[in-house]
Formats: structure tokens, C-alpha cells, sequence
């Protein structure tokens, strides 16, 4: 058997679920279930407690925040002028320590001045509910993608794992984004799905983030 098909055998075999990478360590026999990140209307419920409910310990490392001329798409979303300046969170999000996805985020500049001394351990959407920012929806857009170069050394994975590609722009009732972000994450860890209304079951016809 050649190394390239057994290459190929372990990648479709780590995407299905059935194996993990391990960064430094090697390929093992996976002995926890997807994380089902659940997309509805149900704004409490955040990625961390998906996480834990998949029997995982999740977490949140920082890797940069830093005020940024947006690209023109950001700046739209945000209904800011071209030069203004936003916040732009980098971070890794933890299952067990190890990354499971990675998030980039950009806030208004109001918005993360008030968030700035909390977001380096907590969640985005939990502390936007804290301050009283309850979206009215959230839109999304998902997409199949897979592990950039700059991403590889982050994930402990190759160039070109398969990821799932996120946008995300919670939406306040006069229309408004509150702020507007991308999650990839690794296939082989999470499951998303789309949920009617609050309380529906996972896998439920309807459901997303």
C-alpha cells in the first residue's frame, strides 16, 4: 500500500470522526463525540456549553486584539465609514485544550471597548446577552473549506484538513449588525445544526450556529 493512499485512508478517516490528530503526538482512535453546534433562534445557549455537552472542557485563548481599518465587506456589515477603526479579536477556541476552531471577530469600536476587559476568557455571544445586546437573528453562511498555512501551526494539523467555514452577523431588531465575525473549524470535531425554535432537538430540519 502506498504513503499516499494511506494518507488519504487517514484523513477521510479523521473527518468522518473516527480518528483524531493530535499535535506532536499522532493519529488515535477518537473516544469522544462530535460537538453539535446548534444554529437557531436560542441565543443563550453558547459554544461553550455545546462543548461541555459533548463531554469536553472548553475555553478561549486569545491570540490578538487590535484596533483595524476593516475590509470593505466588514465595514459594509457594520454599516461603518471605510477608514473607521474596529476591533479585531483573533482566538482559539479550546476543546480540552486543544483547538477545535479558530475565530476572528470584529466589533464596533464602542462595543469593544466595553467587552475588551472580558473577552480574553469568555465567549462573545454570552457577553453580548450580558450587556443586554440580545440579537433579534443572526445570519449565517456556511461553507466547506480547509486548513490554510497560516492556520496549520494553530490547528496541529496539515495544510488542507477539511474545515467548516462560518460567517456569522448577529442582528439587532431595527436591522443594525452588532457585530459581524468567522469561525473555522475543524471538521472531524463539530456538527452543525439547524434548530426552529428554542428547545427543538439536535438535528431538528432547521437548524445552524
Amino acid at each position: 500500500m502506498s504513503t499516499i493512499t494511506v494518507r488519504r485512508a487517514l484523513r477521510d478517516l479523521t473527518v468522518a470522526g473516527l480518528l483524531r490528530g493530535r499535535q506532536g503526538l499522532g493519529v488515535f482512535v477518537a473516544n469522544a463525540p462530535r460537538i453539535v453546534r446548534s444554529l437557531g433562534i436560542d441565543f443563550r445557549t453558547s459554544i461553550g456549553d455545546e462543548i461541555r455537552r459533548a463531554g469536553a472542557q472548553p475555553g478561549v485563548k486569545q491570540l490578538s486584539l487590535s484596533l483595524v481599518v476593516p475590509e470593505a465587506r466588514v465595514a459594509e456589515l457594520l454599516r461603518v465609514p471605510r477608514q473607521t477603526l474596529v476591533y479585531r479579536l483573533e482566538k482559539l477556541i479550546l476543546a480540552d485544550n486543544e483547538p477545535a476552531a479558530f475565530d476572528t471577530t470584529y466589533l464596533p469600536k464602542s462595543l469593544g471597548d466595553a467587552l475588551r476587559s472580558d473577552l480574553d476568557r469568555e465567549f462573545v455571544f454570552p457577553l453580548l446577552i450580558a450587556h443586554g445586546l440580545t440579537p433579534d437573528h443572526i445570519d449565517f453562511r456556511i461553507e466547506a473549506g480547509a486548513v490554510s498555512e497560516s492556520q496549520a501551526s494553530l490547528f496541529g494539523l496539515p495544510v488542507g484538513f477539511p474545515v467548516l467555514v462560518v460567517d456569522y452577523t448577529p442582528v439587532r431588531p431595527d436591522g443594525t449588525a452588532i457585530l459581524t465575525g468567522r469561525s473555522v473549524s475543524r471538521a472531524d470535531r463539530f456538527v452543525y445544526s439547524f434548530c426552529p425554535k428554542p428547545g427543538a432537538p439536535h438535528g431538528a430540519l432547521g437548524n445552524l450556529r
